[in-house]
């Protein structure tokens, strides 16, 4: 089969060397539902490949609704060869009618030229769904074709679209190349020195570009072996995740949902009695999608390591859809870094104080970055900033995408030294040797009285005060009210302590924030959540647009306090 595309071609070599050698195995209960070797894969890509040439259907953007599996790269590939554009999306075995078809909707408003939907999902009344909305349908499970609206041709620049966010009412789509994706995974080889031993269990949506890279792309270059879980098995069966981990002899898994994978490691362990479990294979732990909590990180290993598990294998990195994957991480040879801070310099545009104080914060490097590829921006003046000198993270590298579909969208891609970069709307800083601290995010500032506020300043300064044994976890979001749209201080905690000391612990707590932080928070903002009652996207990061919309809910009773 003669292709440009890297991936197949590395799929070819593969099946040359060992073609009957295992590339996914897909799992529930973790048991092996479904397998497909290198031979299998590279014809699977060759039969989609021809079936959507003959549908005479190129240069259409598309919509892959496609469900976890081992047929999603055939799918995916055969999509590419035959010069579809694939925006790429993972649905779920159950899901609700009505939530397909809003997200359907405003893809189609805010895409209207997608006419076409390619699913191998047995939903029911997809292809209705598809007639109401004027698009055209290709069903795999049941051979079920309906092309009956007119081809609406688009050019994009890139083979793939990847949506930037778990909700369409906010995504961008971004167009990124086969080649960019390559030189994003040949970054991810290098950084962890995976090779045609290594075996991964992945549980990422392959929508999402963390998954995409690390547990599909990555395994077929290196020539190795991936396992499979939906994200709805990790998410409700955590047991399973964790003891595949042993089962199948993982050496490498990733997650952009860090706190999240190291509270339920915790959980897992505190509440099992376990034996015959070996992690001492697992070489590389990624962490990415969020500021990690490095108390969590400690509990985590100390927890593990009577397993196997190595501290080295922890492995914090960065990254995002517009540069086709990850940016930096540490390397499998380097131990985590990192500095404690004072909370109060955790603010934009301050220079960070390294500090022995008790109540310091720590935070976690997400690995060394180029002076070249990496520019710390005030994003007011677009003037550099000094090294442990807080703002805007601005990244210019060779896998930087093509943009967003709408170009109108294109405002945070912008030219400085003759270079195009991207501007991430992440703050962050650098230390003397070039290593990056991500401390929040631009947006999520809030801005009250005319101060501006990071959450993560009063995150942190919790996290790290004498009452985080009774913080289980915790975000600070900006809580604006429907009326007149002021803007405050919202504080969710999740917390097992009992609810009669609530009252209590929120007063010292305001205390505590006013004393360390000059921020006074009104009494009646800061709320305890049962356990994982926090929202989160489907990725398992939280979305602080929805804690808003959480706390407009809230009366203190079902989701409230505990």
């Amino acid at each position: 089969m003669e292709c440009g595309n890297v991936f197949i071609k590395k799929i070819y070599d593969m099946s040359v060397v060992n073609g009957n050698k295992t590339a996914f195995s897909y799992i529930e209960d973790n048991k092996i539902v479904e397998t497909i070797t290198y031979n299998k894969l590279l014809s699977e890509i060759d039969f989609y490949s021809k079936y959507f040439t003959s549908l005479e259907i190129s240069d259409r953007v598309c919509i892959l609704y496609l469900q976890a599996g081992v047929d999603f790269l055939p799918i995916l590939f055969g999509c590419i060869e035959a010069k579809l554009k694939p925006i790429i999306r993972t649905i779920g075995k159950t899901v609700s009618k009505d939530k397909i078809i809003n997200q359907i909707v405003e893809l189609k408003n805010e895409m209207p030229f997608i006419n076409l939907i390619i699913t191998n999902c047995k939903f029911q009344d997809f292809d209705v769904i598809c007639d109401k909305c004027n698009i055209n349908f290709i069903d795999l499970c049941n051979n079920n074709i309906k092309l009956k609206f007119n081809n609406i041709r688009k050019d994009i620049n890139g083979d793939i679209i990847l949506l930037t966010s778990g909700s369409t009412k906010v995504s961008k789509g971004v167009q990124i190349s086969i080649e960019e994706l390559e030189e994003n995974v040949k970054f991810c080889q290098s950084l962890w020195d995976i090779n045609d031993n290594d075996v991964c269990l992945n549980w990422m949506p392959h929508s999402h570009i963390y998954g995409l890279v690390t547990g599909f792309l990555l395994p077929i270059y290196t020539g190795g072996t991936c396992y499979i879980m939906s994200p709805k098995e990790f998410s409700l069966k955590f047991d399973t995740f964790f003891e595949g981990l042993s089962k199948f002899n993982i050496t490498n898994t990733h997650t952009p949902a860090s706190n999240l994978f190291l509270e339920k490691g915790i959980e897992y362990i505190n509440n099992n009695q376990i034996l015959n479990f070996n992690l001492s294979k697992l070489k590389i732990v990624s962490l990415g999608g969020e500021a990690i909590n490095y108390k969590l990180l400690k509990s985590f290993l100390e927890k593990l390591s009577k397993f196997g598990f190595s501290s080295n294998a922890f492995s914090p990195n960065y990254g995002m859809s517009e540069i086709s994957g990850l940016l930096c991480a540490i390397k499998t040879d380097e131990s985590i870094k990192t500095i404690d801070v004072d909370e109060y310099d955790l603010k934009f545009n301050n220079t960070v104080n390294i500090t022995n104080k008790f109540n310091s914060c720590t935070i976690v490097s997400v690995g060394k970055v180029s002076s070249d590829n990496v520019i710390i921006f005030e994003p007011f003046t677009y003037n550099k900033l000094l090294n442990k000198t807080i703002g805007e993270i601005v990244i210019s590298v060779p896998s930087l995408s093509n943009g967003y579909i709408n170009t109108k969208d294109n405002f945070n891609f912008v030219k400085y030294n003759n270079k195009t970069y991207y501007r991430t709307g992440d703050l962050g800083f650098l230390d003397e040797d070039n290593y990056l601290f991500v401390t929040g995010r631009l947006k999520e500032i809030i801005k009250v009285k005319g101060k501006n506020i990071s959450p993560y300043e009063i995150e942190n300064c919790l996290l790290n005060s004498k009452y985080k044994e009774v913080i289980n976890n915790i975000v600070v979001f900006s809580k604006k009210d429907k009326i007149d749209s002021n803007e405050e201080i919202g504080v969710f905690i999740e917390t097992s302590m009992s609810r009669e000391n609530d009252d209590i612990i929120k007063k010292k707590i305001l205390n505590l924030i006013d004393e360390k932080l000059q921020i006074k928070i009104n009494y009646s903002n800061i709320l305890f959540l049962r356990k994982n009652k926090i929202p989160r996207f489907s990725n398992g990061k939280i979305s602080r647009k929805k804690c808003n919309e959480l706390f407009q809910e809230i009366k203190g009773d079902e989701y409230g306090e505990s």
